[in-house]
């Protein structure tokens, strides 16, 4: 049952689209973060902005 409903609410709800000016406040915000959480960090803002 429960799988059924997040497939009907993937179908509904679509991904949403990121344009570039998203991907610029992102990117300023990973750099804002403390170096500790930096180091460790997955995503890059280089990532982002690619």
């Amino acid at each position: 049952m429960l799988r059924h409903e997040v497939t009907v609410l993937r179908r509904t709800q679509p991904k949403p689209r990121w344009d570039w000016a998203d991907r610029v406040v992102l990117a300023a915000l990973i750099r804002r973060l403390p170096t500790t959480l930096r180091t460790h960090r997955l995503v890059t803002p280089g990532t982002v902005l690619r």
